[in-house]
């Protein structure tokens, strides 16, 4: 269409799939079946501007290297089921700032189960602390307002 000030260029096909161009540059894309892109080479897409993505049903995304995420601003994740990391590998979480794991439901419960727990640096807990296990140390404790001295080779207690 070449009137002046409403010029397009529109394509379509008897299905319904289409796109158009409109006078300011804008393209619009309607497909109404499947769709599939491939690209052989290298792809970049850059945008000026926001995106958003909006899927009606399930999402995956297959990568068969590495994934490296950069974000200048905050990253937030709202997940209204489940959430699992399957980590074959090293996991590491490194803050300069506080980090808060909290439960919200009628159990009020964080499980960390491992066989070796490290932690690095002052831990203050605010709630009772319940230990099922035996504990072992190569410094002194402070329990109940009782200082407990272990030797070198460490020494176990018990902890309600």
């Amino acid at each position: 269409d070449d009137t002046p000030g409403a010029e397009r260029i529109m394509e379509r096909h008897k299905s319904g799939t289409q796109y158009e161009i409109d006078p300011n540059g804008s393209k619009v894309e309607k497909i109404v079946r499947d769709n599939y892109q491939l690209v052989v080479g290298q792809d970049t897409l850059e945008v000026f501007g926001n995106v958003r993505i909006i899927v009606s049903g399930q999402a995956d995304i297959a990568v068969a290297k590495d994934v490296n995420l950069a974000v200048d601003g905050k990253l937030t994740a709202d997940v209204g089921g489940s959430m699992v990391a399957n980590v074959t590998g090293m996991t590491s979480l490194i803050s300069v700032d506080d980090i808060t794991l909290k439960v919200t439901d009628s159990t009020n419960q964080i499980y960390l189960e491992s066989t070796n727990i490290k932690l690095d640096g002052d831990v203050n807990i605010t709630g009772d602390l319940i230990v099922d296990k035996t504990t072992k140390t190569s410094k002194s404790q402070l329990v109940d307002s009782h200082s407990h001295t272990g030797d070198s080779g460490g020494s176990t207690g018990n902890l309600v």
